[in-house]
């Protein structure tokens, strides 16, 4: 595999803290038809990316031609080894101990109440 300097710093060392400004492990590339429209950088890689085209050429090409979009999200060679070497074996034990955990808070904790709120947006009530 080739560099992607991308997620390496200026002296070479690939960025190992996730969450710090400048330590961005994954991307998110959006092509239509082949053409680079978007790129972020991105600590999370489970995101959710909307494309939204507009004007006449997407339109002309959606009606007559057809359009493929194509999201990608990728990672650093850091970030894919560590994925790659994760244990599903102790994924799944965790997650369970985590699910028991979150159930037995939940049962001590119905004593306190729901507590809502209400959210607006002042830019589109006008």
């Amino acid at each position: 595999m080739e560099s992607n300097s991308n997620f390496e710093n200026k002296r070479g060392v690939m960025k190992m803290y996730l969450g710090e400004e400048g330590t961005e492990q994954f991307s998110v590339t959006t092509r239509v038809n082949g053409e680079q429209i978007g790129f972020q950088e991105i600590h999370d890689p489970f995101v959710r990316t909307t494309v939204k085209l507009r004007g006449w050429k997407h339109a002309w090409r959606a009606l007559f031609g057809g359009l493929k979009i194509q999201v990608s999200v990728d990672a650093s060679h850091g970030a894919q080894r560590a994925i790659m070497t994760l244990d599903p074996t102790r994924l799944q034990a965790d997650t369970e101990e985590f699910l028991r955990n979150m159930a037995v808070s939940r049962a001590e904790n119905t004593a306190m109440g729901a507590v809502g709120y209400a959210a607006t947006d002042e830019f589109n009530r006008r």
